[in-house]
């Protein structure tokens, strides 16, 4: 008796084994071996696309620096989008702000949402050429521009880490 036991368990996993991998039956979902485009009438939106896996182009990660002429033209040229900080070190409201853009950027530096785009601090010392080109009148003053070059938002004022990410995303 104990012996047929032994072989009805036995058979059993063998024949769990056998059927590891396969398909799950009809209305259910093996949510590891879904594939990515699967969708059973729920909100996929959550999911992660193929834009959005895998590693990053070399040159491609979103990044802060300070402002450089040669950076920010070569920027504009490869259709990159770019964020622009007017900062002052007199306004409360910019040194508020600075350390919300680096986390903002360390962030968006691991997502591929967020490729191909570049940040610049522009110090006050720097504002000449670049506030009269885009019409920017005080620090603390925020702009993106698109892959096409024109100006997607101009604002002034307090932002955080959230509005600064969802105002690059929607550039995007």
């Amino acid at each position: 008796m104990r012996l047929l036991a032994i072989f009805i368990v036995a058979a059993l996993l063998f024949a769990g084994c056998l059927n590891f991998g396969q398909a799950a039956p009809a209305g259910k979902t093996d949510v590891q071996n879904a594939p990515a485009n699967a969708t059973d009438g729920a909100n996929t939106s959550a999911q992660a696309g193929p834009e959005e896996t895998g590693p990053i182009p070399e040159g491609a990660r979103a990044v802060y620096l300070d402002y450089n002429p040669d950076e920010f033209a070569k920027s504009l040229a490869e259709k990159k989008i770019v964020f622009l900080e007017f900062f002052s070190a007199q306004n409360q409201e910019s040194i508020l702000f600075e350390p919300k853009i680096y986390d903002a950027f360390s962030q968006m530096a691991t997502s591929r949402k967020y490729m191909n785009v570049i940040g610049f601090r522009v110090v006050k010392e720097e504002w000449e050429d670049l506030a009269l080109q885009y019409g920017v009148s005080e620090s603390n003053t925020h702009v993106i521009i698109g892959r096409d070059g024109s100006v997607v938002l101009k604002e002034n004022g307090n932002w955080d880490k959230q509005k600064l990410m969802d105002s690059i995303r929607q550039a995007n």
